[in-house]
C-alpha cells in the first residue's frame, strides 16, 4: 500500500518539474461554468426562472427600469402574451474545457515550465473593483485587504478589524483541530449595538435569533441573512459586510471609502502596499506572530492567553512529503486551470501543504483532520475563483464530497436568492444575481420550508390564511379549489 502511495505522488511529482516523455502536447480536461444564453418571450419569465435563468435586463432593453416596473410589465405580459415583446434569459451551465495541464504552456501545450510554488505570500487583488475584502479561514490562515498572506495561530480572542467607532473582533473556539473550529465574531457598529455571531446562532444585545435561508434579521440599520454556505451581516451606513459559514471561514469587506484610512487590526490596512501591513498603530511588526499578538482582546470569559510563537511547520519525513504534494496537487491541476490566471494558486498549495502536514504529524493514525484541512483550503481558493466569475465544479464524490438533504443539489453556482412559492413570479433586485456556493433546489422545483418542492404543490395565501395544493375551501357560497394564485371569486347574493 505504501509502496503505491509513494509511486503515485512520484508521478504527481514529474508534472511539477515540467518534464515528460511525450513531447506532442499535454492537454488536461477541466469543468468551469458557462453562461448559457437564451431569447424568449417575456411572458416565459416564470418559466424560465423555475429553469434557473435570471433575466438579463441590459440585453433585453430593460436597464434603466425599476424593479416595480420590471414587475408590472411581467405581470401584463403574462396575462396577455400576444403583447409580449422578447426578453434575454441567461445561467451558467457546467461546460468541460481542454486546457494545457500544470507544468505545460504554449498553443499546444508543448512548452515545459518550472515555477517555485513556494515564493509567494500575496494575493494580489482585482485593482478595479470599489471594494477590498479581508479573509481568515482555518486555524490560523489570514489575508489582509491589500493581499499579504500569513499565518499565526493565535487561540483566544482578536481585533480582525476596527476604526472608530465600530469594530470587528474574531475569538477562536476549539481550533486546536481544523475539523472543531469555528469562529464567534463580536461586532458594533454604533457603538451600542452589540452583535455577537456564532455560525448561525445571531443575538443583537441581549436577543437571539437563529439564521435560517426562510429567517433573517432587520434593524438598527443592519440586514442579516443566510444565501446559500455563507451568513452575511451587512452594515449599509458603514460601508462594511461581514460574511461566515458555519465552519471557520470569515471575510470582511469594505467600501472604497476606506482607501488610505486608519485601519486597525488583523486585516491590516487598505493603502494597495502589503508591505507595510503588519502594524498597530504606529508600531511596526517584523513578524506575523508580533503583529498577531498585539491585536489580543483581553474578554472577560477567557483565562489570560499567552503570546504564541511564528507557526513553523516542517516535513516530518519524504513519504508525508510527498503524500501532502500528492494530496494538494488538485490545487495546481487542470481542474483549477481556468483560474489560475485571476487568483495566484502558490499561496493555498502552500497553505495545504504546511497545513496538511501538520495534521499528518499530529495524527499520523487518523487522516480525518487532514482531509478536513485539505478540503478547508481548497474550498477558500475555489472561493476565490468565484468571486471572480471562474466557478469551478471541483467536488466530486471523492474529493470533499458535501450531503444533500430535502431534494437540494449542492453546486458552487447557486443563486443569492433562491426562488421559493412566494418569489416565483417576482422580479428580483439585481444583487441577486451574484452567485454564491451552496445548497439549492433543481431545476423544476422551488424552495419551501427549507425543502424543494414542485411548483404546483406550493400553497396559496388567502387573507392571511394559507391553504395546501389542491386544497377546497368556501369562499362566500362558493367552493374554490386552492392552488398558487389562484384567484378566488365571491357569488353575487
Amino acid at each position: 500500500m505504501m509502496a503505491a502511495l509513494s509511486f503515485a505522488a512520484a508521478a504527481v511529482l514529474v508534472i511539477f518539474s515540467g518534464t515528460s516523455a511525450d513531447d506532442s502536447g499535454h492537454f488536461c480536461n477541466t469543468a468551469e461554468y458557462e453562461k448559457q444564453v437564451v431569447t424568449e418571450k417575456c411572458s416565459e419569465f416564470t418559466y424560465m426562472t423555475l429553469h434557473k435563468y435570471i433575466l438579463d435586463r441590459s440585453a433585453s432593453g430593460l436597464a434603466d427600469e425599476s424593479d416595480g416596473a420590471i414587475q408590472a410589465s411581467v405581470r401584463n405580459w403574462e396575462d396577455y402574451p400576444e403583447t409580449s415583446p422578447d426578453c434575454v434569459f441567461v445561467r451558467r451551465q457546467p461546460v468541460s474545457k481542454e486546457v494545457c495541464c500544470p507544468g505545460w504552456e504554449g498553443p499546444d501545450c508543448d512548452i515545459g515550465t518550472e515555477t517555485d510554488m513556494m515564493q509567494y505570500n500575496v494575493i494580489n487583488q482585482t485593482s478595479e473593483l470599489s471594494f477590498k475584502t479581508c479573509l481568515n479561514f482555518g486555524p490560523h490562515y489570514y489575508r489582509t485587504f491589500d493581499g499579504r498572506v500569513y499565518e499565526f495561530p493565535g487561540m483566544c480572542t482578536y481585533t480582525l478589524v476596527a476604526e472608530e467607532p465600530w469594530y470587528i473582533n474574531v475569538k477562536m473556539v476549539n481550533c486546536a483541530l481544523c475539523r472543531t473550529c469555528r469562529k464567534e465574531l463580536d461586532m458594533s457598529f454604533s457603538g451600542t449595538n452589540k452583535i455577537t455571531a456564532l455560525a448561525d446562532k445571531v443575538t443583537v444585545q441581549d436577543d437571539t435569533y437563529y439564521i435560517t435561508h426562510s429567517r433573517g434579521y432587520r434593524g438598527n440599520g443592519i440586514i442579516i441573512e443566510k444565501i446559500g454556505d455563507y451568513y452575511y451581516l451587512e452594515c449599509v451606513s458603514a460601508g462594511v459586510r461581514v460574511k461566515w459559514d458555519d465552519k471557520s471561514t470569515v471575510s470582511v469587506t469594505l467600501t472604497d471609502e476606506y482607501e488610505g484610512t486608519s485601519l486597525m487590526g488583523l486585516c491590516g490596512d487598505r493603502n494597495r502596499n502589503p508591505a507595510d501591513d503588519f502594524k498597530n498603530g504606529t508600531v511596526s511588526f517584523t513578524n506575523a506572530a508580533a503583529f498577531g499578538n498585539s491585536y489580543l482582546v483581553e474578554t472577560d470569559d477567557e483565562q489570560i492567553c499567552p503570546e504564541v510563537a511564528e507557526a513553523v511547520y516542517h516535513f516530518k519525513d519524504n513519504l508525508i512529503e510527498r503524500l501532502a504534494k500528492y494530496k494538494c496537487w488538485v490545487l495546481l491541476s487542470s481542474v483549477f486551470a481556468g483560474c489560475h490566471d485571476e487568483v495566484n494558486v502558490a499561496s493555498y498549495y502552500k497553505q495545504c501543504l504546511s497545513d496538511y502536514c501538520a495534521a499528518i504529524n499530529s495524527f499520523p493514525e487518523d487522516h480525518a483532520e487532514a482531509e478536513d484541512v485539505r478540503c478547508t483550503v481548497i474550498s477558500g481558493y475555489a472561493h476565490e475563483c468565484a468571486e471572480r466569475e471562474k466557478i469551478i465544479n471541483w467536488r466530486t464524490g471523492h474529493l470533499c464530497p458535501r450531503t444533500c438533504t430535502n431534494g437540494m443539489t449542492y453546486t458552487p453556482y447557486g443563486p443569492r436568492c433562491p426562488r421559493t412559492c412566494s418569489n416565483l413570479k417576482m422580479v428580483l433586485p439585481q444583487w441577486c444575481s451574484q452567485p454564491v456556493p451552496g445548497y439549492c433546489c433543481p431545476p423544476g422545483t422551488v424552495l419551501h420550508n427549507d425543502t424543494c418542492i414542485k411548483q404546483e404543490e406550493c400553497p396559496c395565501t388567502y387573507r392571511k390564511q394559507t391553504y395546501k395544493a389542491g386544497a377546497v375551501t368556501k369562499i362566500g357560497c362558493n367552493k374554490r379549489h386552492c392552488c398558487q394564485w389562484c384567484i378566488m371569486d365571491f357569488c353575487v347574493k
